[in-house]
């Protein structure tokens, strides 16, 4: 078992359908169905995190849907679909994928 597939079997007790996948050799990791916190209400979308560098970020997370957060939503399209994310830095790749899934999650609360 190599490094990103510990990752993703501790992120599968949060999300237990989560798959990895990846982007020109870097990884992603697909949280289908996840059950997200916004505005009060829980949501049920699927994510996308993105545990690297990406666009000036050093982390991304992706949402097949916008959550009613008052964010700067922009839609991107990553692996044939269109997703949504808001512009939330400081969240190091040097940690835990668990833990950057968190630290994104808190944004959109």
């Amino acid at each position: 078992m190599n490094e990103y597939d510990a990752q993703v079997i501790r992120l599968r007790a949060v999300c237990p359908g989560a798959e990895l996948w990846t982007e020109c050799g870097s990884p992603l990791v697909y949280l289908p169905d996840m059950k997200v916190e916004s505005a009060n209400k829980v949501h049920a979308v699927d994510v996308l995190l993105c545990p690297r560098e990406r666009d000036s970020y050093l982390t991304r997370l992706f949402f097949s849907a916008r959550l009613p957060a008052d964010r700067n939503w922009q839609s991107f399209s990553l692996m044939a679909r269109t997703w949504y994310a808001i512009s939330w830095q400081g969240i190091s790749a040097d940690q835990p994928w668990l833990d950057i899934l968190g630290s994104h999650l808190e944004a959109v609360k």
